[in-house]
């Protein structure tokens, strides 16, 4: 296997099985994979999972997940920004309090998939 990098193309070259294919994958590609990789890594803290499983239900305020979580708030919002950054969820304000929701509703479909197709397998 040899790889090379060109004009900022990363290739890899596989040789010599002859059903192999070339693979590379080209900036373009690197780029979407690492923002789609910025929002996994922003739903693999468990309170944050389970922030977004809370928020599936309903929409939430930070006071919310402070009482639920026994967090201090800055702790909390924390978490939120993460996932606020990552479009996972949107922010509503109204009055003095700020309220969650789930902005990605496809998040529903990849939990439940998760469990049903790899679960508990360790």
């Amino acid at each position: 296997m040899y790889f090379f990098n060109l004009c900022f193309l990363q290739y890899v070259v596989i040789l010599p099985n002859d059903n192999a294919k070339g693979i590379f994958m080209d900036t373009m590609n690197k780029d979407r994979l690492e923002s789609l990789s910025a929002k996994f890594k922003a739903m693999s803290h468990p309170t944050r999972l389970w922030m977004v499983e809370q928020l599936i239900r309903e929409e939430h305020s930070v006071c919310d997940f402070v009482v639920a979580l026994k967090l201090d708030h800055s702790t909390v919002s924390n978490h939120l920004s993460i996932l606020k950054q990552a479009f996972i969820i949107e922010d509503e304000k109204r009055g003095k309090h700020v309220y969650y929701s789930l902005r990605a509703d496809c998040m529903t479909d990849i939990i439940r998939c998760m469990e049903e197709k790899i679960g508990n397998i360790r």
